[in-house]
């Protein structure tokens, strides 16, 4: 029998708070540290960065040693997990998820309805690991290939919080990226731009291995994809520089099926730990009688971006920290340190 909820959320405060100590610059708001400053709160209307606006984006991961809890966590966030439409725009869908070593996309660039539930979308989905996102979008500004998460082999990818000018950052982008990158860059959104800085930093044979989609997951390493993420932040942000643009202060993701990497600049990021069948139970979403959901589960992630998720037991992950999450061990959460 695994830890009490009690039990696994008192470790995720204990590492983050080691984590802030070691980190005095991290948090944004000037608190001090302490483990009772670390309880969930609500997002306020202060912007947290300069470009951060919350609604923009809204991003879920799940990773776990069961294929059918996933749906149930999100199912939970069902307010926390919708996006309306701006006026005269639309929402943009994208939910990237393995599946016995498979790689399976959905996306849609323009969805026609006003409201979009990413728990419904969510609801047949079965895999160890997915990464999904709505985002506000102006209509044809992306197409289905372009549409977050985006997918390298078996990696996949998104951005979240608000973007800077694609347009400037393009042809320097561009013009750092090795020739046999460039092509990846597609429409040339944000996303793709930085998906390109990212790949261009990680060693070219790991690179390759990760690129064969017949390959077995985990190609790259948890520590190869944090020097990845910190690598392509810091060009990005003398990039921008060199735009004379505004800097990202959004968080990068990525998952390769066996890892969920976040590089969290600022905004709302929020963890919760499931390790047994009674805390998916406490959710209220299970059905009582069902045999199989969570039934052997040891242990669950989930996260939200962008959102105050509903419910307890989540905890708010501080400003400029990487986490790193896997199927089997404790979470790990580090200065992000760029």
């Amino acid at each position: 029998m695994g830890p009490s909820p009690q039990t696994c959320q008192d470790q995720i405060k204990r590492i983050i708070a080691t984590t802030l100590r070691n980190n005095p610059g991290a948090p944004s708001d000037g608190r001090p540290v302490s483990e009772e400053n670390l309880e969930p709160r609500a997002p306020t209307s202060q912007k947290r960065g300069t470009l951060f606006r919350e609604g923009m984006t809204l991003t879920f991961g799940f990773i776990g040693n069961r294929p059918d809890v996933g749906h149930w966590i999100a199912k939970s966030q069902k307010e926390s997990l919708s996006l309306s439409a701006e006026p005269g725009g639309a929402v943009a869908f994208g939910i990237g998820f393995f599946q016995a070593d498979e790689v399976l996309l959905r996306r849609r660039p323009a969805d026609p309805r006003a409201t979009v539930d990413l728990s419904a979308e969510l609801g047949d989905i079965r895999g160890h690991a997915l990464l999904s996102q709505l985002r506000n979008v102006h209509h044809g500004e992306l197409t289905t290939e372009s549409t977050p998460p985006l997918r390298f082999g078996h990696l996949l990818f998104a951005c979240d919080g608000e973007f800077p000018d694609a347009v400037a950052l393009r042809p320097l982008v561009q013009a750092r990226l090795p020739a046999f990158l460039r092509p990846l860059l597609g429409q040339g959104t944000f996303p793709e731009l930085v998906l390109g800085l990212f790949l261009a930093k990680i060693p070219q044979p790991h690179l390759e291995r990760s690129r064969d989609v017949s390959a077995a997951r985990g190609t790259l390493g948890a520590a190869q994809i944090r020097n990845g993420i910190r690598a392509a932040l810091g060009e990005l942000t003398r990039i921008a520089d060199e735009a004379k643009v505004s800097p990202f202060v959004g968080d990068i993701w990525i998952c390769s099926g066996e890892e969920l990497v976040i590089g969290h600049r600022s905004g709302p990021l929020y963890l919760r730990v499931f390790r047994s069948r009674r805390e998916l139970m406490n959710l209220g979403e299970v059905p009582p009688s069902s045999a199989a959901p969570g039934s052997d589960l040891t242990q669950a992630f989930g996260v939200v971006g962008g959102q105050f998720p509903a419910g307890e037991g989540w905890e708010r992950l501080p400003d400029q920290t990487m986490l790193t999450l896997t199927r089997s061990a404790a979470p790990e959460v580090e200065a992000l340190g760029c």
